[in-house]
């Protein structure tokens, strides 16, 4: 079995800011959608996401972050080929292992924004 890397940051900030525009899926089924766009697959195509991280922990890590006293969380770990780094700001970041030429420039960012589409 591979060893898993994952890293989580932690800064408790004090303040907290609510935004309207949270998307509805849980950061977990994020990833997963977002992976599988990118990918081009079902979401049931890929391995499951516990192999990399426990779901219901970033689930609920995340969550816990929008609550005050507000914590800058961030959580990165690889996932079928891809370097996941998702925040407590629903800010989610895919960068591609696999490919040499990619740099951060041309990662795909995945903000909430975009609704409940992802």
């Amino acid at each position: 079995m591979s060893e898993n890397r994952i890293t989580l940051h932690v800064v408790m900030t004090g303040e907290h800011s609510r935004s309207t525009r949270r998307s509805t899926r849980l950061p977990s089924e994020r990833i997963l959608h977002a992976i599988a766009r990118d990918k081009e697959v079902d979401p049931t195509e890929l391995a499951p996401l516990f192999d990399a991280i426990d779901p219901e922990f970033l689930d609920e890590l995340i969550r816990s972050a929008r609550s005050p006293p507000a914590a800058a969380v961030s959580v990165s770990f690889e996932y079928e080929g891809y370097c996941v780094i998702i925040s407590g700001d629903d800010t989610l970041q895919l960068f591609s292992l696999g490919d040499e030429s990619a740099d951060v420039t041309t990662s795909s960012i995945v903000p909430s924004s975009r609704g409940t589409s992802d």
